[in-house]
């Protein structure tokens, strides 16, 4: 809306909730019921999309789950308005990244125009680490430069190490599932 004195705001629902990540493992959520969360978490990623949004900063932090189990995406405090075309609106360029490391898509690290694209990338990444207790990439680096020379040697840590196995993947039952996720066999180096 607009204020009495012609200023612009937003006003913004009070989220009482948990992020994704503590939300399932407060609960110890199956493996379906994670899944459920994160696919909630896409249908509100969608909706910002279609409106031509791109958050740029998606992480557990920013995708909380309510007390009526309601998954709300928070924080669009760095996001991009695309163009009709899906590029972004702006070519303004700036040396500072606005992004979160351990969540950002490649073309973030690198300074690249952004796309809906990016936000499937981070939303992932929050699915990896739901499924598997960690992120995929172990991300060091704060700078810009050194961001970019670790992403030319990511490797995507495959499966669960037994070392951060959780009690919801014992709790399974499913050996299939347990095997899917690297709960057995393979040293934990199923493919996830």
């Amino acid at each position: 809306g607009v204020a009495d004195d012609g200023r612009p705001y937003f006003a913004l629902e009070l989220v009482e909730g948990e992020t994704i990540t503590r939300f399932a493992d407060e609960r110890r959520l199956d493996l379906r019921a994670r899944i459920r969360l994160v696919v909630e978490a896409g249908r509100a990623v969608a909706a910002a999309h279609s409106r031509l949004i791109v958050h740029r900063d998606l992480k557990p932090s920013n995708i909380l789950v309510g007390s009526d189990g309601r998954v709300r995406l928070l924080d669009f405090g760095i996001a991009k308005l695309l163009d009709a075309g899906g590029e972004e609106a702006s070519s303004t360029r700036t040396t500072v990244l606005p992004l979160t490391p351990a969540y950002a898509a490649p073309e973030q690290i690198r300074g690249e125009p952004v796309t809906t694209a990016t936000d499937v990338y981070a939303l992932g990444v929050v699915l990896f680490e739901l499924l598997t207790g960690r992120r995929p990439y172990p991300r060091q680096a704060t700078t810009a430069e050194a961001l970019a020379v670790e992403l030319q040697h990511d490797v995507v840590l495959r499966g669960l190490d037994p070392a951060h196995r959780t009690d919801w993947l014992a709790a399974l039952g499913d050996p299939r599932q347990q095997r899917d996720l690297g709960g057995e066999g393979d040293a934990g180096h199923a493919a996830v």
